[in-house]
This record gives structure tokens, C-alpha cells and sequence, in this order.
């Protein structure tokens, strides 16, 4: 019987091992993975095209982490300089629906252009705005282009006038009137030049390149609406 038992005891003893429930092991552990499928590493962060992260034993590799960031887009293209003003349209180009020009003091309705700008200043470097108010147009202040050359209207300084000017009040220069003085030199006489109507005004004229037949002549404009010194460039 003794004999008996002592088989049985060494043969519950042997299934007990076989199931490793001994309170002295740890449980088992796998460290192989399972054939190759085991989760890899998480990839690094992403820089500027950061290698692939190591998987785990038995692991496919982790996937790297994603490239770095793209830059930020390029600034915005910048305005246009100086405040440019489009001057358009221009009024020679079209008549009220009476047939007149426009220009200061003519009549206009609601028909006609309520705003266009025409040439002033000297060599015409210059824009005026009319502007149709009260029935009637309204002419603005003559503006110069901020991007425009005006270093041949610089005025001289005081008793500094070319040698060629006209000092005589009778040879005043009178605009659109024929003229030999060199080119960008401002003339006057007394501080004053002539209209093509005749009136006198306060203001300069500069004797203009030729035309297209060979004939130079005055350009001239009152001192508010000559480029310098109250506009740019002089």
C-alpha cells in the first residue's frame, strides 16, 4: 500500500511541474514574440526625415517618424510704392451729353462721367480731378504721381534765372508761344508768365523739347501746380 501511494504522490507531483503552478515561479514569459509579429517601436520624432525606429525582438521595424514640418509660405508680395492713384478716366476722352468738354464749370448730369481727371502742371506731369457736383463740375487740386521725374522743373534760386530767360514784362513767356531757352530751366518775369489767353498768373514756364515739327514752345503752370517745391522728385 505504502508502495502504492508513494507512485501516485510522484506522478500528481510530476502533472503539478509539467503545468508550472509552482508558487516559486514567476509566470512564464514570451520573449521571443509571437513568430515575428510582434508590435515594432513607435518611430522617433519627426525631423527632417528621421530614420526608421528599431522594432521589438521579433518585431518588424517601426515606422520613422514623419518629416519636419513645411516652412511657413512666403511673405505677401508688397504694395505698390508711394501711394500710386489710378487717374482714370481721363476726360478728353469723352463730352458731357451736351457735346461740351469737361472742365471746371461745365454743366453735367447724372448721364455724364462723375469723375475723370485731365492733365496740369507743366509738360502735363500732373493730374486734376472734376468732379460732377451740384450740377455742375468741380475741379480739384493738380496732384503729381509720386513715381513721376520732375528734376527738370526745379526752380532756381532767387536771381538765379538761366541767362536765356526773358526779363522784359513784354517777352513775359506766354504758354503754347514759341521759345528758344535751354530745356529745364524755369523762366519768368517778376514771379509771373502768361496764359494762352493772355492772363497773367503767378507761377513758371519751361521752354518743352520739340514737337514733331521741330517747333519748341512754353509750358507753363501757377505756382500750385507746379511739381516743385510742393511736390516730389525736385
Amino acid at each position: 500500500m505504502t508502495g502504492v501511494l508513494r507512485v501516485s504522490f510522484l506522478a500528481l507531483c510530476g502533472v503539478l511541474a509539467a503545468a508550472g503552478c509552482s508558487s516559486e515561479n514567476p509566470p512564464a514569459t514570451n520573449n521571443g514574440g509571437n513568430g515575428g509579429n510582434g508590435a515594432g517601436a513607435s518611430g522617433g520624432t519627426g525631423g527632417s526625415g528621421a530614420e526608421p525606429g528599431t522594432g521589438g525582438t521579433g518585431g518588424d521595424p517601426g515606422t520613422g517618424g514623419s518629416d519636419g514640418g513645411t516652412g511657413g509660405s512666403s511673405g505677401s508680395t508688397g504694395g505698390t510704392g508711394g501711394g500710386n492713384t489710378d487717374f482714370s478716366p481721363q476726360c478728353d476722352l469723352s463730352l458731357t451729353v451736351a457735346g461740351e468738354e469737361i472742365a471746371k464749370g461745365v454743366v453735367c448730369a447724372p448721364e455724364d462721367p462723375q469723375l475723370c481727371w485731365r492733365k496740369c502742371g507743366p509738360q502735363g506731369s500732373g493730374w486734376k480731378s472734376e468732379t460732377c457736383s451740384g450740377g455742375v463740375y468741380a475741379e480739384g487740386d493738380c496732384v503729381f504721381p509720386p513715381d513721376g521725374d520732375y528734376a527738370c522743373f526745379k526752380l532756381p534760386e532767387p536771381g538765379a534765372l538761366h541767362a536765356e530767360c526773358p526779363t522784359d514784362p513784354a517777352l513775359m513767356p506766354q504758354a503754347s508761344e514759341d521759345c528758344t531757352v535751354p530745356e529745364c530751366n524755369p523762366c519768368n518775369v517778376d514771379g509771373q508768365y502768361k496764359t494762352s489767353s493772355a492772363e497773367v498768373k503767378v507761377g513758371w514756364c519751361v521752354c518743352q523739347p520739340p514737337n514733331n515739327a521741330g517747333t519748341r514752345t512754353w509750358t507753363c503752370a501757377s505756382g500750385t501746380a507746379w511739381p516743385c517745391p510742393l511736390g516730389n522728385g525736385c
